[in-house]
């Protein structure tokens, strides 16, 4: 039997579309090189395929880009359990081994389409001069910078950039294919761009490598690195933070939840979750379900 594909619209609000995320529920593991072939034929910005591990209430997640494989990937994570929800609704929890280790996400208690899991922060790093300097290359000026900027992230290495304002972050205006090779250049996976509204509202562009230097809809990995800043900006972020991301003028942006707390408890990030209806792919072999 092919597998059955579940479509869901993660980091969606009233506001945001989301970012569509692909969920492949398959028997076992099958090869990269198919799971690739077939997270490409599908385009979206994130697909995971996920199977039960036998004699044991985890499943196995691998999360692919259309043109590279994620070591950690948000989006795929709030899919796959909203995807298990789908069959186990008495249950709120799940537990997932990814390619970054193991990961819970959880049901809100009040909302059972919002989702949370936690995740340790990288510590950030200020980059190198050399490094902002060259982004003069993708038409970025380093006079557009309201502080310096940073190299954090969570499960990737990005590069964060923190505009004078909203105009001067709606401005940009980044080439695809040179920012892939940009990056690539400098060992980073994004250039996330972001304007601090208030202490708990944050707006954000991003652009990665794993859509070959497109820009993103939404970025959970990149919004919660924003957290690793808060202390050297001195940004003096709320305990509760919603990232817009995307252009002002755009619907197609998505909306990500973070929360964080004064002790050293890692922090958590939230997705609303909306599960489009389900279906079969045709010519594609990758187990059965």
């Amino acid at each position: 039997m092919l597998p059955k594909l579940h479509v869901t619209r993660v980091f969606s609000s009233p506001d945001a579309a989301g970012s569509l995320t692909g969920m492949l529920v398959v028997s076992a593991q099958q090869g990269a090189d198919q799971y690739q072939a077939i997270a490409a034929q599908l385009g979206f910005a994130d697909t995971g395929f996920v199977w039960p591990e036998p004699g044991r209430d985890v499943w196995r997640l691998l999360s692919y880009s259309p043109v590279e494989s994620l070591k950690f990937c948000t989006q795929t994570l709030f899919g796959a359990a909203a995807v298990r929800w789908l069959q186990q609704p008495s249950d709120t929890s799940f537990q997932f081994e990814t390619a970054n280790g193991p990961y819970r996400v959880q049901q809100d208690q009040s909302d059972p389409q919002v989702w949370w899991l936690q995740a340790e922060l990288q510590p950030a790093s200020p980059a190198a001069m050399e490094i902002v300097e060259s982004l003069a290359d993708l038409g970025i000026e380093v006079d557009c910078l309201h502080a310096p900027a940073y190299l954090a992230g969570v499960g990737r290495r990005r590069i964060y950039l923190p505009m004078s304002n909203e105009e001067e972050l709606d401005n940009l205006a980044c080439q695809s294919a040179k920012v892939d090779q940009w990056c690539r250049e400098h060992a980073l996976t994004a250039i996330c761009a972001f304007v601090a509204l208030a202490r708990d509202r944050i707006r954000l562009r991003v652009w990665t490598t794993s859509l070959a230097g497109e820009e993103d809809s939404a970025t959970g990995g990149a919004a919660l690195g924003i957290l690793a800043l808060d202390a050297p900006l001195q940004l003096e972020l709320a305990s509760r933070i919603t990232v817009v991301q995307g252009r002002k003028s755009s619907l197609a942006g998505g909306e990500i939840l973070l929360r964080q707390s004064a002790n050293a408890e890692a922090p958590h990030i939230g997705s609303r979750v909306i599960l489009v209806p389900e279906g079969r792919l045709p010519d594609m072999q990758a187990g059965t379900d």
